[in-house]
């Protein structure tokens, strides 16, 4: 009965996090489509990359769009349509709505219309690639900072697979990093990670310690001593814990089997103990200032993925450097003037 209603609000919690807001620090693409006229009373933010090439064959992103009350606007108020065919709604929380496109091979055009009065235009282009063919690198971390592990698996470069959605991407990453798992819900609907448990590799290399400045805001609402050995995941330490995740600096409002990554994605798996408020990724309040890790996540990537790795940290001022970004990367308070100053460092050495 008790694992029972640990279930129940297990798939509580997950439908919180999914329809709650989240974190949008640069999220808009790099190159903004092109609008049919000047934004005057809304403003329109959306994932998309105009102008993309690509080879994967599905493509997940979001909108935020508010009026000029600062008010969302309703995603019955907007209209997606990839070459003339109408585009329906993943998800629609109080913050953005989400959207995965089918992409033609060839040119694709995507037309975005809020309140029937603005019309925002991308093209993406698809290029033909077999089912199983590696169509790019994505970045991934396993991450357990608020707990005080570290990194479970340290940021790498992984090959993006044609036909593979986040599930499918998290399910190799995770048992070739030596870890087992549980989840609800399949590899291709409702795909929800319930835990990281021990596998060839032990999760508690030590004992956990969560940082003292998240104890305070959790304001004694945790217990250091409530887990179970070999595992990490739901209910654990306190009643508010679970595994969530970030693409791009946006934690997503759909789960890991419907969302479908593209080259030069971030994806960052996070460990929180307070619904995502520790993460910047919180319905609506956080407990940090929300800075964005994706560029210096993606330079210890670089590094560890490199084939060099150990000649690299053998230069002593890479090596300092590297060091330091990993403990301003797993910093849960970490500042944004923090974090770039670390990619500066490391670049910086590597110059020397």
């Amino acid at each position: 009965m008790f694992k029972s209603l640990l279930r129940f609000y297990s798939i509580l919690f997950v439908a919180m996090v999914l329809v709650s807001p989240s974190s949008m620090i640069d999220a808009a693409s790099n190159e903004s489509g092109t609008f049919n006229q000047p934004l005057e009373n809304v403003k329109i933010t959306t994932s998309l990359e105009d102008n993309l090439i690509t080879k994967a064959d599905k493509l997940t992103f979001d909108v935020w769009a508010k009026d000029e009350n600062d008010h969302k606007i309703n995603a019955s108020e907007m209209k997606v349509t990839n070459n003339g065919t109408s585009v329906p709604v993943n998800w629609d929380d109080t913050e953005k709505t989400s959207y995965t496109l089918n992409l033609e091979v060839g040119e694709n055009h995507v037309t975005i219309i809020i309140q029937d009065s603005y019309i925002l235009e991308y093209k993406i282009t698809r290029e033909f690639a077999e089912d199983g063919d590696v169509i790019g690198t994505y970045i991934f971390s396993l991450e357990a900072f608020t707990i005080g592990l570290g990194y479970l698996v340290e940021p790498i470069q992984v090959d993006i697979i044609k036909g593979d959605n986040s599930a499918h991407a998290l399910d190799k990453i995770v048992t070739n990093s030596g870890f087992n798992y549980d989840h609800t819900g399949t590899l291709t609907n409702a795909f929800y990670l319930s835990y990281v448990l021990d596998g060839e590799n032990q999760l508690y290399t030590s004992e956990p310690r969560i940082p003292q400045i998240l104890k305070e805001m959790l304001a004694g609402n945790f217990d250091e001593t409530n887990y179970f050995p070999g595992e990490l995941g739901e209910f654990d330490f306190n009643s508010f814990s679970g595994w969530m995740y970030a693409v791009n600096n946006v934690f997503p409002n759909v789960g890991f089997a419907d969302f479908y990554l593209k080259d030069g994605d971030v994806m960052r798996v996070q460990y929180t103990i307070a619904l995502g408020s520790d993460l910047g990724g919180g319905m609506g309040q956080n407990f940090f200032e929300l800075v964005n890790k994706d560029e210096l996540t993606k330079k210890i990537a670089e590094i560890n993925s490199s084939g060099n790795k150990e000649e690299y940290l053998l230069v002593e001022p890479q090596k300092k450097a590297y060091d330091d970004a990993l403990e301003i990367l797993q910093k849960v308070n970490a500042l944004q003037y923090e974090v770039d100053f670390a990619l500066q460092h490391i670049n910086l050495a590597e110059q020397r």
